[in-house]
């Protein structure tokens, strides 16, 4: 409980194998069985819903189009799901994570696949592993979209008919026939009551992606979390976070001054958002009051369909949503690197038409904030924003149908302009191939460029693949070259998640552009669009807000005790915990780039710290922060496109279809 995030215990019942296990969030597991029943989803278009078409809806509202209302795939083939039973799955066994020192797991965790190599899944959980346990008595589900077939499945086969689950949506229109679908299935079971938030924005959506359970023996959960409750989104990489279980103390407070990053200061912040669904969550708000969040380390950033008075928000009176909201919370993150440029990289599923000005004025000013020590001037930090090309989405897992709930328009004139002031920021989703999972990396210099000079990426791997190259323990010698060793398959910074098409969203502040330790991160349901965070301000100071949207930020110093000297948070990849390996060639790395060579490309010499070394004579803890995606980043090619689902690709995927939406 005392780190602030949680791993779920093993429960006082003996566990049958025909059930998911509940098991250690930090442990592996099994996909459940998919679910029979027929998904209760539409896609709604601003026609659809009867809306000015010359508007812009939010790029969440249509995230899924509908399977069965014209497939736009030929030759469709139906996945097989995947079946804990089915003996030509091989599940991966524990691997322990190789750590040393004092390290801290990831507070985000990455969602198992059961395609993926079993490298890929190491410390990966499934919805089962969170809904799975028996002792829950009651559950609110907050969400988009819903099969309620496929998300009963995941709870205990034992209780799954007596919980009382609560599914809280955003169609709430008579006609709206995604609701229509949700009610209908909902109705077939006694225990689940339908929700509809009410949403007074036209082009907002409800789009926040939350778990909240409580149990029999008096505990609660909070989980946020990226993916629909829908099978194919768990089929697409896909975060948690999960508070600790947290403990019935109904003496315990909720002041709003408690400071931001604490449990309580994240326990008022939750019942701020709740309060703005109404009298329908006065129940949950009520129940939550009696809980203790001193345990959580986080901050929460949410949205509301609310206009946000900027006066209101500077005094501190309520809780900010929004971009102002996150603004808030960043001017209390400490700046811990002397780094002359930090890099942001901001990873999505969707943009919308945001704007230059929106981006580089409004949004980009506060991810930019940070709290600096005196006298320290402020630098701009460097952005670059994940999002995959068409070729990633044709050979990943799912193949062009993963790309329906991923979106960037590119076909209009207005499209490609804004096309054109991203493209200098976008960089690969993965940085392979999908087509050689288990190959080797690839050139990292952007694909199809044919130029000799390095990019800033390029600098970075190349000085990693001499370092490494050094370290026998660190490198494949037989897949490297004498001159200039390429990083292969088993160098610490892949995250083996590229054949996964991402519907995650994160936020990531780097302390350098070599990448090797952060200032703060985030995992949200939002992703970039004035919608999710929140106009400009308009001339009388408001700023106006269509959607729900939830997530949480962490930074380092949430966990330093009195007696460390220094705590670090570093991207860790084939585990929740920071190993010994990524830690000694992020401190190497580090050294460098301080040093000022960006990245260096000479060979780390014998004084090179060691993990053995490192630790000993000052007081030093490492957070891990799980990466979904490959460092270093890969820019996009001069003719690389981002993946738009309205444009017609007739090249096949990975299961032979072609795409004609």
């Amino acid at each position: 409980m005392s780190e602030g995030h949680s791993s779920i215990s093993p429960p006082p019942k003996r566990q049958r194998l025909s059930k998911p296990p509940v098991i250690d969030l930090t442990s592996q597991g099994s996909e459940p069985a998919a679910a029979s029943g027929k998904l209760a989803l539409v896609d709604l278009t601003a026609d659809d819903r009867g809306l000015s078409t010359d508007a812009e809806p939010d790029e969440d509202a249509i995230e899924h189009r509908p399977m069965d209302c014209g497939t736009p795939c030929h030759d469709t083939v139906k996945l097989a799901s995947p079946d804990i039973d089915s003996p030509q799955i091989k599940h991966p066994d524990p691997i322990p994570t190789t750590s040393f020192c004092n390290t801290i797991p990831s507070p985000m965790q990455l969602n198992m696949i059961s395609e993926l190599p079993m490298s890929g899944n190491q410390d990966t959980i499934t919805l089962a592993h969170i809904l799975g346990d028996p002792l829950i008595k009651e559950c609110w589900l907050f969400n988009y979209l819903f099969d309620v077939d496929f998300i009963l499945s995941q709870f205990d086969s034992d209780v799954r008919h007596t919980v009382r689950i609560k599914i809280i949506h955003g169609s709430w229109r008579a006609d709206d026939m995604n609701g229509i679908g949700i009610a209908k299935a909902a109705s077939s079971y006694p225990n689940i009551e339908n929700i509809k938030a009410h949403m007074p924005e036209a082009f907002g959506t409800h789009h926040s992606k939350m778990i909240i359970y409580f149990r029999h023996d008096g505990l609660a959960r909070v989980v946020i979390t990226t993916g629909n409750f829908i099978e194919r989104d768990w089929r697409m990489s896909q975060a948690f976070w999960c508070s600790p279980l947290l403990p019935l103390d109904e003496t315990s407070p909720c002041p709003m001054m408690a400071p931001v990053g604490s449990g309580l200061r994240f326990q008022y912040d939750l019942l701020s958002y709740i309060r703005h669904y109404g009298s329908k969550l006065n129940t949950l708000h009520d129940q939550l009051q009696s809980y203790d969040f001193a345990g959580v380390r986080g901050a929460l950033v949410a949205s509301v369909p609310i206009k946000q008075d900027l006066m209101t928000v500077e005094e501190q009176r309520s809780t900010a949503w929004g971009h102002l909201g996150l603004k808030s919370i960043l001017d209390t993150v400490p700046l811990n690197s002397s780094a002359s440029s930090a890099h942001i990289v901001s990873q999505i599923s969707s943009v919308a038409s945001v704007g230059q000005a929106w981006l580089q004025r409004t949004f980009f000013t506060s991810l930019n904030t940070i709290k600096r020590p005196v006298g320290q001037h402020k630098t701009h930090a460097k952005h670059s924003i994940i999002f995959p090309t068409s070729s990633e989405i044709r050979t990943c897992i799912g193949g062009y149908n993963s790309g329906a709930s991923i979106h960037m328009k590119t076909q209009s004139t207005a499209n490609m302009s804004q096309v054109n002031f991203l493209k200098p920021m976008l960089c690969h989703w993965a940085s392979t191939t999908n087509s050689s999972v288990k190959g080797q990396l690839s050139t990292l210099k952007p694909r199809g460029t044919t130029s000799r000079a390095k990019a800033p990426s390029q600098v970075q791997a190349s000085g990693m693949a001499k370092w490494l190259a050094s370290k026998p323990s660190l490198s494949q010698p037989s897949h490297a070259s004498s001159t200039l060793p390429t990083p292969n398959e088993n160098a610490p910074r892949r995250a083996k998640r590229g054949p996964a098409a991402p519907h995650i969203k994160t936020y990531i502040r780097f302390t350098s552009e070599a990448c090797t330790s952060i200032d703060w991160a985030m995992v949200t349901s939002a992703n970039l669009s004035t919608q999710a965070w929140g106009s400009a301000p308009n001339p009388n100071g408001e700023v106006r807000i269509c959607s729900y949207e939830i997530g949480v930020v962490v930074w380092p110093d949430l966990w330093k005790d009195e007696d460390d000297d220094e705590i670090k948070m570093v991207p860790c990849f084939l585990g929740n915990g920071p190993s010994a390996r990524e830690i000694e060639l992020a401190e190497h790395l580090e050294k460098d780039s301080q040093a000022g060579n960006r990245v260096s490309d000479t060979v780390a010499d014998a004084n090179t710290p060691t993990a053995e070394k490192m630790g000993h004579s000052r007081k030093k803890r490492y957070i891990g922060w799980r990466m979904p995606y490959d460092l270093p980043l890969v820019p996009y090619a001069a003719d690389e496109m981002p993946w738009c689902a309205t444009s017609k690709y007739r090249e096949p995927d990975c299961l032979g279809r072609t795409w004609d939406r």
